[in-house]
């Protein structure tokens, strides 16, 4: 029983901490990263449902790593939407992004919507026509902040999976820049690599 049990731990099915217990840990949610959508086409198309708190939806001077991809004048304005992303009622990560009205000026319009249940992607690609071409991704590890681990509700993980992606339109222009820390114990990337 007990070689049966340090098994299930060692393949992440079954977690034990001392004077807690020992529980199943949740499966985690797969992304496969070879392909361009946001989470709520992703969630939807595996039945699950997608919510958001929205904390931000405003126009702001960006930081000037954005300014630099967006090729925006110093005194230009973006679109900040920044939420708390929840899976089947969890919170699951945080996403800041960044929108380039000089792609196409009706983003402007976006600060009026509610994206507490809309999906960005969506309504660019929808309502706008916004065709993405491509996007470039950094994942990395990092450390949650306090309020990040209130957050997404964390007590006993305080790293996450945070991910740097800027996505662009025809002739090179980036449209978005998004920053996204997800939770470590919830989700995981799966890359599918071919030969060349």
């Amino acid at each position: 029983m007990r070689n049966a049990l340090q098994e299930l731990k060692r393949e992440r099915i079954l977690s034990s901490h001392k004077g807690r217990g020992t529980y199943i840990i949740q499966k985690k949610r797969e992304e496969e990263i070879s392909s361009l959508a946001g989470l709520s086409e992703e969630a939807s198309q595996e039945g699950r449902k997608v919510s958001s708190l929205v904390l931000h939806n405003t126009l702001i001077s960006p930081p000037s790593y954005v300014f630099e991809k967006f090729e925006m004048p110093t005194k230009g304005m973006v679109l900040l939407i920044e939420r708390v992303r929840y899976l089947d009622d969890e919170p699951y990560g945080i996403e800041k992004c960044y929108l380039n009205p000089l792609v196409d000026i009706r983003i402007l319009s976006l600060v009026e919507r509610d994206f507490s249940r809309l999906s960005i992607y969506k309504t660019l690609k929808d309502e706008f026509d916004i065709k993405f071409e491509y996007a470039q991704e950094i994942i990395e590890i990092a450390r949650l902040s306090q309020s990040e681990l209130r957050m997404l509700d964390m007590k006993d993980m305080n790293y996450g999976l945070l991910r740097h992606r800027y996505t662009y339109v025809a002739h090179n222009k980036c449209i978005e820049y998004v920053e996204s820390i997800y939770r470590g114990d919830k989700y995981k990337l799966k890359l599918v690599r071919r030969s060349i």
